[in-house]
């Protein structure tokens, strides 16, 4: 083999190598990307804090807009609780704009005491879940909560 064919050859893997680098990163980018939070705090009612919430967060991380359809708690056994209707800083379904967000919140003493009368453990782990309206699941990190902290 020639220097000029050896030189062809290599131009040609190089070209075929950046081509497939290139549609798959342009795929990346449209597939829809969010991710969940879940922590504890307040809401805000002018100068007045309220009791204590669980906050429930979506983030869009995405370049591309993702409709967010339902809201809630999932437990460790894969049940689930939703927000109720009221409690979200936007109605669902929401269409979220890349670099947008959505908070949802459960009272968290009613909750532990609805939780505990359904018999789950002293200690759960929730997590926050969302889900799209093409049934993506976006999951937090679980958190645990004792229960009998808030009865």
């Amino acid at each position: 083999m020639e220097t000029k064919d050896v030189a062809i050859l290599a131009l040609m893997t190089y070209s075929i190598g950046l081509t497939t680098y290139t549609v798959l990163s342009s795929r990346r980018d449209k597939k829809p990307k969010a991710e969940a939070k879940l922590t504890v705090g307040f809401l805000t009612m002018g100068a007045v804090l309220s009791d204590t919430h669980l906050i429930l967060e979506v983030f869009n991380t995405g370049d591309a807009p993702i409709t967010i359809s339902s809201s809630g708690l999932q437990f460790p056994n894969k049940t689930q609780t939703m927000a109720r209707p009221g409690n979200a800083s936007t109605p669902l379904p929401h269409e979220l704009s890349p670099g947008k967000n959505i908070k949802v919140w459960f009272e968290i003493k009613p909750l532990a005491r609805e939780l505990i009368e359904q018999g789950h453990p002293k200690t759960v782990k929730l997590k926050a879940r969302f889900t799209d309206h093409t049934s993506r699941i976006y999951l937090s990190k679980p958190m645990k909560i004792k229960l009998n902290e808030w009865a």
